[in-house]
């Protein structure tokens, strides 16, 4: 039963990696051609007036994206080999710091990472009531990395300018997928989430009913102690009086 729990939770896990992967992806792999699509049909003056900043270069970003997403699948797969817990928690940090660096370079255009990098975390502890508090904890950091409430403090570009570069039937569609990918996101977090604590819960109540059937089992351990006991002391009894019979009877 454990197996096929951490089957599920990996597989979850899988899910949530391999979605963020197409998500960051195909984010900046747009940001770069429709940079070089604007440059290459010299509309670049028209469409910088209607932004309030663009990347410094899309090409290294998505590269760096493409790098990036690549290694924190490496490392996904390196915790699922490796079971030394000190290399597993080194291989989270690392997930860390690849995550906000990938954040940071998209301009919070995209946070979905956050909820991913949560959810491995999750994974890793043992109470439940951390577990309730990283939901949370993620839950916090991904409202509050949010482009719409970052921007109002730091010039930063955002998609939306490059979406709507393209004509009004491109821009749904396009805004379909991105949003899709979001929501699809979030969901499976909360999926993730909730298995993992009903899993952790249903894991105490086998505790407990362990627990006991281990007490019950020594109250009767107990009990035959006292009745071998008894049977003991009137073993003993029952021998000194057959004694102290046959030294009465000797003439």
């Amino acid at each position: 039963m454990n197996e096929e729990k951490d089957k599920t939770v990996v597989l979850l896990q899988a899910s949530m990696l391999a979605l963020n992967v197409a998500a960051v992806i195909l984010i900046s792999t747009f940001i770069n051609y429709t940079t070089k699509k604007i440059i290459a049909r010299y509309e670049a003056r028209s469409f910088l007036d209607g932004v309030t900043a663009i990347p410094e270069n899309p090409e290294h970003v998505r590269n760096y994206c493409v790098i990036a997403m690549c290694l924190l699948a490496v490392s996904f797969l390196f915790r699922q080999i490796v079971k030394n817990y000190r290399l597993i928690v080194c291989s989270m940090l690392f997930d860390l710091v690849l995550c906000f660096m990938v954040i940071y370079t998209l301009n919070f255009n995209y946070n979905g990472l956050l909820l991913f990098l949560f959810a491995t975390m999750i994974s890793l502890v043992k109470g439940g009531k951390m577990k309730v508090a990283l939901v949370a904890l993620a839950i916090g950091g991904y409202v509050l990395a949010d482009y719409e409430l970052l921007s109002i403090y730091m010039p930063l570009y955002h998609l939306s300018s490059y979406i709507q570069y393209y004509p009004a039937n491109t821009q749904q569609l396009l805004y379909g997928i991105f949003n899709i990918l979001i929501s699809f996101n979030v969901v499976l977090f909360i999926v993730y989430c909730v298995y993992v604590i009903n899993a952790q819960r249903g894991t105490i109540e086998q505790i407990n009913e362990l627990y006991h059937e281990i007490q019950t089992a020594n109250e009767q351990l107990q009990e035959y102690a006292s009745m071998t006991e008894k049977m003991t002391q009137t073993k003993e009894r029952n021998r000194l009086a057959r004694e102290i019979h046959d030294t009465l009877d000797i003439p």
